[in-house]
């Protein structure tokens, strides 16, 4: 059978078996310690600069001579929505307005006249009227529409 290799390439014959097959030679030490060296400089060059900076600026008296704005002088109140301060009385007292008005007797329209009664007596009212077999809000006198 011919031999199918291109002209100018060697076969895999051709190689001898005293050649190592991989790479022969280590990493350039220089191409990783000076961008390591350079890279330490920096930082040390930025870190030396900012405590300079810092040791300056603390040993610099502050000014006290200076005047308030207007606007700076007034007492701010934070927009609407405000955190609340006690959430937990805050709830006490919702709840004991909801209880409130669960369990008391109080006008809901005068003019179309509807009340409002305690919740435990409307529960009462409302298995009642289910037991007669009339429909909720209907009495044995009126007929539904």
């Amino acid at each position: 059978m011919a031999d199918m290799t291109p002209q100018g390439a060697q076969s895999s014959h051709a190689v001898s078996r005293h050649e190592p097959q991989y790479e022969q030679q280590d990493m350039h030490l220089r191409s990783v310690v000076l961008p390591g060296l350079a890279l330490g400089g920096i930082v040390l060059v930025l870190s030396l600069s900012a405590w300079w900076m810092t040791k300056g600026f603390a040993a610099r008296p502050l000014k006290q001579d200076f005047a308030l704005s207007p606007l700076a002088r007034m007492p701010q109140i934070p927009s609407q929505p405000r955190l609340q301060e006690h959430p937990g009385v805050d709830l006490g007292h919702l709840n004991s307005a909801y209880d409130a008005t669960l369990n008391s007797y109080g006008w809901v329209d005068r003019s179309a006249g509807r009340v409002r009664v305690p919740i435990e007596q409307a529960k009462a009212l409302m298995l009642q009227e289910s037991q007669a077999g009339h429909p909720f809000g209907a009495t044995a006198g009126r007929k539904m529409p």
